[in-house]
């Protein structure tokens, strides 16, 4: 009896012996989570994500200066095939948002059609297209949602006093304000942007060195500020209703 009390309890100790190896060995070899991890590839359960996070979010965590793609529209000129757009990073923010900027400009149209005594971005053309056409037809159901509505701070100077005046509008695409282009890009040289040839096809005017104006959102008079062929920032020189300028669309996108 004695004899069997003593086996039993040295198998026990043996069995105990084993699972402690192998839980230390388990231990040792388990990689770590890493705490740069995209959240959706996480173990933490949907209710425990951030609410502000986009359910169809799939722009990795960028820095400025990266370049990024995120949607598809004509490019090269040739049968209106869509191509994957080029976006470059301007600025982070709330560690999970970025303000990006198309690579190229991607087509050409005028500010206003009609030119009005006191043209405005809230009733532009071109902010119409970039919200309607632009945003419908460049981006699929899931891109749409990583694109955040943004709040934009308008300002002008009324046509009657010259006082600096101004309002707010919520889009989902717009185009840099003078400060904005002053502001994220190191220099003139930095500033420089190609069309593409869809956007030459249609119309835009480039330089020897394959670069071209591009519009800015602010306006004054019937004036806009625009970037020129060299990337120089021109306030309040271009008329609305010229139609060999190009669009360069710039928006806030959700990040995983």
């Amino acid at each position: 009896m004695k004899k069997i009390i003593i086996i039993a309890a040295v198998l026990c100790v043996a069995v105990l012996a084993c699972s402690l190896a192998l839980q230390s060995k388990n231990e040792k070899t388990a990689a770590p989570l890493s705490p740069a991890a995209p959240l959706a590839q996480s173990s933490a359960k949907s209710a425990d994500k951030p609410k502000d996070k986009a359910a169809g979010a799939i722009i990795h965590i960028a820095e400025p200066g990266d370049v990024i793609t995120l949607g598809s529209f004509p490019q090269t000129g040739f049968f209106n095939r869509k191509q994957p757009l080029r976006w470059r990073v301007l600025e982070t923010f709330y560690t999970d948002k970025a303000l990006i900027i198309a690579e190229n400009a991607v087509e050409c149209m005028p500010f206003q059609a009609e030119p009005k005594e006191q043209s405005s971005w809230q009733d532009s053309d071109i902010r119409k297209w970039l919200n309607g056409e632009f945003f419908n037809n460049a981006f699929s159901p899931e891109e749409k949602q990583s694109i955040v509505t943004t709040q934009l701070n308008i300002s002008y100077k009324r046509r009657s006093d010259n006082a600096i005046t101004g309002y707010t509008v919520r889009d989902k695409v717009f185009l840099l304000s003078g400060e904005e282009a002053d502001k994220y890009f190191k220099d003139n040289a930095d500033r420089m942007c190609s069309p593409t040839n869809h956007a030459v096809k249609n119309g835009v005017w480039k330089s020897k060195d394959n670069s071209c104006w591009w519009w800015l959102r602010s306006s004054w008079k019937g004036e806009g500020p625009a970037v020129d062929a060299g990337g120089f920032i021109h306030f309040e020189s271009a008329q609305h209703n010229i139609k060999n300028y190009a669009v360069r669309p710039a928006m806030v996108v959700q990040m995983q």
